[in-house]
């Protein structure tokens, strides 16, 4: 048993030891992914999604089917990552990618051109998702084929910081950046690919998010947006070659209400998306559930509920765009699911905000107990 918990802790904190991390590992994914013990009777819900954090668009092209796309999407409290050709498939018909990963929040994918071990090169991607539970990073290396997502190897990178929250690429540096969401000091773990590997990850520190919870960021015109406790704090990334810092360039405030920012996301349209949990429902089964609101621009008026709109009854968390330009949220703790709408929809002082609303997945629907163990786990 002794052997079982030491194993569990090295492949939590382990990471390439080299200056450049081709090929880190031909093991099964399934054997370099742990689960911290105290999730292994989390086996609740398995049928449906439980507070579905993210979801991931790919535009693979031919190499996934004729439609040329691929959804994953992270299953947080069930501790899994899934993947499917179309939102609208029953979930009995999903595939897993990743099972046995401590509460993953979000994922981001690139390609990646490599010949070994056969196919064309531009069928292969990097996905990395978080295990936030264990502080690490899973880094897997994928074919994806006709629907089907094969994983060539993997490798798992311990990150600085606590609990990281959210992950992105950035085509602009050839780079994942991954932002842990708690601790003393937070960080954000830069991998960068190099020839179809990763080169060794890079801790930036965020002094201006100390002592702060900060659940995700975004890059948009050459900046740094960090939804904080503190509100939306803006910084930009300055590199000389050898060293990398971030520096602060202002903080924009938001109402009392909103003080716990679940993400902002800059959309095709050039508007603004910020999704909180209300702060009256933090550790609690009983408070308001979050909310979710559109703006023009971060200086430009007031930002305006959709909630109601798009007929979410949980917490709104995390957005992405896909492929056909419409937008998915998804809705956590009091109610599980996925959604997508569309935001150009016509011209003039009535035209509404959002249409063509549809439910994607959902939804399950938490009770006290379920909430207040999320809750423990998740804030």
């Amino acid at each position: 048993m002794l052997f079982f918990y030491v194993f569990i802790i090295l492949a939590a904190i382990c990471s390439c030891q080299s200056s450049e991390c081709e090929r880190p590992s031909d093991t099964p994914v399934s054997q370099t992914v742990h689960l911290d013990p105290h999730f292994l009777s989390k086996t609740a819900f398995p049928n449906s999604l439980n507070t579905p954090t993210h979801v991931l668009p790919i535009d693979g092209g031919a190499s996934i089917d004729d439609r040329g796309q691929l959804y994953v999407v992270v299953d947080c409290w069930n501790n899994r990552v899934l993947y499917t050709s179309s939102l609208t498939l029953p979930l009995k018909e999903w595939k897993a990618l990743i099972t046995n990963i401590g509460t993953p929040h979000s994922a981001a994918v690139t390609r990646f051109e490599d010949k070994r071990g056969g196919g064309s090169g531009s069928d292969k991607f990097w996905i990395v998702v978080e295990a936030t539970a264990l502080n690490s990073l899973t880094c897997l290396a994928v074919r994806i084929r006709s629907g089907n997502v094969e994983v060539l190897y993997g490798h798992s990178v311990a990150v600085e910081g606590e609990r990281p929250h959210k992950t992105i690429f950035i085509e602009d540096y050839k780079s994942f950046f991954s932002l842990s969401s708690v601790g003393p000091l937070l960080y954000l773990t830069r991998l960068k690919v190099e020839s179809g590997g990763m080169e060794q990850p890079v801790s930036i520190p965020l002094p201006f998010l100390e002592g702060l919870y900060a659940r995700s960021f975004t890059h948009h015109s050459n900046k740094f947006y960090f939804a904080s406790h503190l509100g939306i704090v803006v910084a930009e990334l300055v590199a000389d070659g050898v060293s990398q810092e971030m520096n602060l360039l202002k903080v924009v405030e938001v109402p009392g209400e909103m003080e716990y920012l679940n993400d902002i996301y800059f959309s095709n349209e050039r508007r603004v998306y910020i999704t909180w949990t209300h702060k009256n429902s933090v550790g609690s089964s009983t408070g308001e559930s979050g909310g979710i609101c559109v703006m023009k621009g971060l200086a430009e008026g007031e930002c305006v509920g959709i909630k109601d709109d798009l007929g979410l009854e949980g917490t709104p968390y995390y957005l992405s765009t896909d492929l056909d330009g419409s937008l998915l949220v998804t809705e956590i703790t009091e109610s599980s699911g996925i959604v997508r709408f569309r935001e150009d929809c016509g011209e003039g002082e009535f035209a509404p905000l959002v249409c063509q609303v549809e439910r994607m997945q959902g939804s399950f629907e938490a009770n006290s107990a379920d909430l207040e163990e999320k809750w423990r786990l998740m804030s």
